[in-house]
C-alpha cells in the first residue's frame, strides 16, 4: 500500500498530503541524517517534490522506498515495487552487504511520442530514474537500468581504484 503524497517540512514540522518531498539522504525521517557508520552526513540531500506515490519496501529489515509519479502505460506500480525489491535483495546478497539502512528510488515519466528512452543517476543512498511513459517502454529495460544504478553503490562508491 503506497504512502499517499506526504511531505515532511523540517522547519515547520508539518505534514502536507498534497505533495511528497523526498530527500536522498533520509526519506521521511524525523532525525538527523546519518551514514550507516553513525557519522553525520556532510553532503546536502537531493530533494524532489511532487505528486509521488511512495511505496515502502522492506529488504532484510532495511528501509527502501520507491517514489513514483504519473500513470504509466507499460506497467503498474506493483510490478516496479516487486522488481526493485528483488533487485536490491539480489545485489545485496551477492555483495554480502545489507548494511545500508535506508535507500530511496525515484521514478518520473518523460514524454516521447515514438520509441522509448530511460536514464538514471546514482545519488547518496538513492538513485533517480526517468523513462518515457508510452506503450514502447520495455519493462525489462527498466529492470536493467535499476540494476545498473544500484551497482554504483559498490562499483565506484564502496569499491574504488587504488590511485
Amino acid at each position: 500500500m503506497p504512502i499517499k503524497g506526504m511531505c515532511f517540512l523540517m522547519a515547520q514540522n508539518q505534514v502536507d498530503y498534497d505533495i511528497a518531498l523526498i530527500l536522498s539522504l533520509c526519506f521521511f525521517k524525523r532525525k538527523t541524517c546519518r551514514q550507516t557508520d553513525g557519522k553525520r552526513k556532510s553532503t546536502n540531500p537531493n530533494p524532489w517534490g511532487g505528486d509521488f506515490r511512495v511505496h515502502p519496501i522492506n529488504v532484510q529489515g532495511n528501509e527502501v522506498y520507491l517514489a513514483i509519479r504519473g500513470q504509466w502505460q507499460a506497467f503498474e506500480d506493483q510490478q516496479v515495487v516487486d522488481m526493485l525489491g528483488r533487485t536490491i535483495q539480489t545485489q545485496r546478497d551477492f555483495w554480502k552487504d545489507h548494511s545500508q539502512e535506508y535507500f530511496t528510488v525515484t521514478l518520473i515519466p518523460t514524454q516521447l511520442d515514438r520509441g522509448s528512452s530511460m536514464g538514471g543517476t546514482g545519488l547518496t543512498n538513492s538513485f533517480a530514474a526517468n523513462a518515457s511513459n508510452n506503450k514502447y517502454l520495455d519493462f525489462s529495460g527498466l529492470s536493467w537500468l535499476f540494476n545498473h544504478e544500484l551497482m554504483h553503490n559498490w562499483i565506484g562508491h564502496t569499491i574504488k581504484n587504488a590511485n
